[in-house]
């Protein structure tokens, strides 16, 4: 019997390998912009040329970008789309909203469900510091930071429940996600129970996955959801029946003119 000679990958396939895997787990984002060439040949334990040839066939295939003078970061096309202008056209209105809490209600339930089973330390304490920031933020009265933080509170969950798609396609919507997080604010901004409500459903998911108690974390994801559709389902009803009454309105003085 004959083997065949083995060969040693090149050093510059290897780097392409780890940074597409970094890309791949979530580790790497897009957008996120790379240490510079020479710190990161250290931080790799390469050389430069390598590591400039691997930035290059990254580049080449659109996972990196380069910029003149700007360094390299990973490229926005790399994630998965939600912010085409259909998307965006779809979810401006009332039932695009409804739609997308529909869509969140199916993910999020079994991305909880599956935190709680995964998390590792490491994604308890980056759960506990988005919480953190999360409380912080209900003391900011900004609206924006405030659904930036609820965002990445659930970003943060996606992250540990260690499923790449779901954590691409949560990573995906995330500025689409932060404007739905907005709207369901302002939902509940004028009744300070509604507000509170929503507050205890996040410890109540957060308690759970950092316990590790997977079905109470699907429930409470679900509770959270439909409580959101709830609000958003009078809000829209409310406004239904204002434009109801407009219109009756503008009938009757046009009538009795």
């Amino acid at each position: 019997m004959t083997f065949s000679e083995l060969t040693q990958p090149k050093v510059a396939d290897v780097i392409i390998d780890h940074l597409e895997q970094m890309i791949v787990e979530g580790s790497l984002h897009p957008g996120q912009q790379l240490p510079s060439e020479r710190d990161l040949a250290i931080q790799l334990k390469v050389s430069r040329p390598s590591l400039r040839d691997a930035i290059k066939h990254l580049v080449d295939r659109g996972l990196l970008v380069s910029k003149h003078g700007g360094g390299t970061q990973v490229s926005e096309v790399a994630g998965l789309q939600f912010n085409s202008p259909l998307t965006l056209l779809l979810l401006r209105d009332a039932q695009g909203q409804e739609d997308l809490l529909e869509f969140r209600h199916t993910l999020e339930g079994n991305i909880a469900y599956l935190a709680a089973k995964r998390a590792t330390d490491l994604d308890k304490d980056m759960l506990s510091q988005a919480y953190q920031r999360l409380q912080d933020s209900h003391a900011s009265d900004e609206g924006v930071l405030e659904a930036d933080a609820d965002a990445h509170f659930h970003l943060t969950i996606a992250a540990a429940c260690h499923n790449r798609v779901l954590l691409h396609t949560m990573r995906a919507l995330f500025e689409v996600l932060s404007s739905n997080v907005h709207q369901n604010l302002v939902l509940a901004s004028g009744s300070t129970s509604s507000r509170d409500h929503i507050r205890q459903q996040h410890k109540d998911l957060y308690d759970s996955i950092m316990h590790g108690h997977a079905e109470t974390a699907r429930s409470a994801a679900h509770a959270h959801m439909n409580y959101l559709e709830k609000l958003l389902h009078e809000q829209n009803r409310h406004t239904h029946r204002r434009q109801t009454a407009a219109r009756h309105q503008s009938s009757w003085s046009e009538n009795n003119l």
